[in-house]
């Protein structure tokens, strides 16, 4: 039995994967999952699919939090599954600013989501 990559499920042969594979697993992860969090077909379940599809332990851009927050389709659940998943998404930037503030200027927001 091949090992699998805990990301992708990507069959990696009978070796450890090298760190530059690991850093473009990532990396893929990263742009997908900020893909889904821009596209209208945005929703809690899908996010979830997602995480638990490419189980994602070292997300390492935020950005996704960001789209997800300017959505139109961003709602309370979307958000707590986003911090559920991804708690430290939700760090403020250098300016201080945490992507909630963004979710603020959503007309398509209510006040739930960001209590």
């Amino acid at each position: 039995h091949q090992p699998t990559n805990p990301f992708t499920k990507r069959r990696i042969g009978s070796r450890l994967p090298t760190m530059s594979e690991i850093s473009n697993i990532i990396t893929e992860a990263n742009e997908l999952l900020a893909q889904f969090c821009e596209s209208e077909s945005l929703s809690e379940d899908g996010l979830r699919q997602i995480f638990e599809r490419h189980k994602y332990p070292h997300v390492n851009n935020y950005s996704f939090f960001l789209r997800a927050c300017i959505n139109k389709r961003v709602n309370e659940g979307i958000i707590q599954c986003l911090l559920e998943y991804v708690p430290a998404a939700a760090s403020a930037n250098f300016l201080g600013q945490t992507p909630l503030h963004f979710v603020c200027d959503n007309e398509n927001v209510t006040l739930n989501i960001i209590q």
